[in-house]
């Protein structure tokens, strides 16, 4: 169980490389309009506070001005009412007159002073609700901002969890394709003889001997030719090589891992399941072409060594079973006890003791 671990580590750390960047610049943004909220409401804070200050400096001013007004009119009023009175009574009316005349003046200073407070409290009431109002405004700005943001977050945290996945599964199938290139030649005919009794029951043990045993003659009718293909057939490239090797271990990656040990399917249902497109939400593949290469990806993942018949192919297609590193699947030898043993289990089977 350390190895799924192990790449489940390097895949986490290779997500936050990618990631990590696009994540801190939403961060920064989230940084960025807390930041703007608070300026915002500080300044308009800032600014009613002021406005406040400026008023109640300025009542008592406006409260000793109007008293000083006050204090200049009483004389006055005082000498013009012994005035009047000292007139004769016929002129009556125009002492009512000049009485009323100084009872409206002392009303309009009145009232002016009651208005000079009222636009002096109404401008500091004025300041306090339009701190509050840029307060709403910029908190409404800031929400609008981090939905925003936050929705980049969700669809970052996803895309994310995806490339892991598929980090960590191309990481797996890449150690497990260089642990059977490193393995190689020591493949034992033990485990291959065990892997095709498991599928095939030991029922193709007889033409997998023939078509081995005419592979093996053929590569040894080729050496010392300097030429691993069939004869006219043009050898691939070294690039064609490289690229043939790792489409086979793609194949044999998801033959092994997901259609032989996941799904449980034989040879022949594995080989129909690689000749078909597959697309899901997190992964999609384009069908394999019915080739050589599959016939050696699919030997490879249920016998340990490429059989007979796929060298052959591969021959044929210009690729040399040698250079691609890949050893050839020698069925175990059938002893006369063997055989004798399967007529009598078949005859018993039918009947025949």
């Amino acid at each position: 169980m350390a190895a799924p671990s192990r790449w489940a580590s390097q895949a986490a750390l290779d997500t936050l490389l990618r990631f990590n960047p696009q994540k801190q610049a939403l961060a920064e943004q989230i940084r960025e309009a807390q930041g703007t909220y608070n300026t915002a409401v500080r300044a308009g804070r800032l600014s009613a506070r002021e406005t406040e200050r400026g008023v109640q400096r300025a009542l008592p001013q406006l409260a000793q001005a109007y008293a000083g007004a006050d204090l200049a009119t009483k004389p006055t009023a005082t000498l013009v009412s012994q005035a009047l009175a000292a007139l004769p009574p016929d002129a009556a009316q125009y002492r009512a007159n000049q009485a009323a005349n100084a009872g409206t003046y002392l009303a309009n200073l009145a009232g002016a002073r009651a208005d000079a407070q009222r636009l002096m409290l109404e401008r500091s009431t004025r300041a306090r609700e339009g701190a509050q109002s840029g307060q709403a405004v910029a908190a409404g700005n800031l929400a609008s901002t981090l939905q925003q943001i936050f929705g980049k977050q969700r669809a970052l945290a996803g895309e994310a969890g995806a490339f892991g996945q598929s980090e960590q599964e191309k990481l797996q199938a890449e150690a497990e394709g260089r642990r059977v290139t490193e393995r190689g030649q020591n493949l034992t005919a033990a485990s291959a003889a065990a892997g095709r009794a498991t599928t095939e029951r030991g029922q193709n043990i007889t033409a997998a001997t023939a078509a081995a045993g005419r592979a093996q003659k053929a590569a040894e009718g080729k050496k010392g030719k300097g030429k691993e293909t069939a004869p006219g057939v043009k050898e691939a490239t070294p690039d064609q090589y490289n690229s043939a090797k790792a489409e086979i271990e793609k194949m044999r990656h998801e033959a092994f891992h997901v259609l032989r040990s996941t799904r449980n399917l034989n040879y022949e249902q594995a080989s129909e399941a690689l000749q078909q497109p597959v697309k899901t939400k997190v992964f999609t593949r384009q069908p394999y072409a019915n080739s050589g290469k599959l016939r050696a990806a699919l030997d490879l993942a249920y016998f340990g060594g490429v059989g007979g018949g796929a060298a052959s192919q591969l021959h044929n297609e210009g690729y040399g079973l040698g250079r691609l590193g890949y050893p050839l699947y020698r069925p175990p030898s059938v002893s006369g006890a063997d055989v004798r043993k399967a007529l009598v289990e078949g005859f018993r089977a039918g009947g025949i003791r």
